[in-house]
């Protein structure tokens, strides 16, 4: 059975700035919304999403990593 990861939750000051900036960095299609989301799209072979969040100015953001 083949595991594919789906989706991550990237937090951000402004998901629309933060997601708006990696598609046009990387050419993708525009950023959707999904409930308190933006989503960006990065895959075709294996499609997955960087779900971008908004978070309060006073709460830290932890660095992630995914290889």
């Amino acid at each position: 059975m083949a595991i594919t990861l789906n989706h991550t939750i990237v937090a951000a000051r402004d998901k629309t700035v933060s997601a708006t900036f990696l598609t046009e960095l990387f050419d993708l299609p525009s950023p959707k919304p999904f409930g308190h989301f933006l989503v960006v799209s990065v895959g075709s072979d294996n499609p997955v999403s960087l779900d971008y969040a908004d978070v309060q100015a006073d709460e830290p953001i932890h660095p992630q990593h995914y290889a």
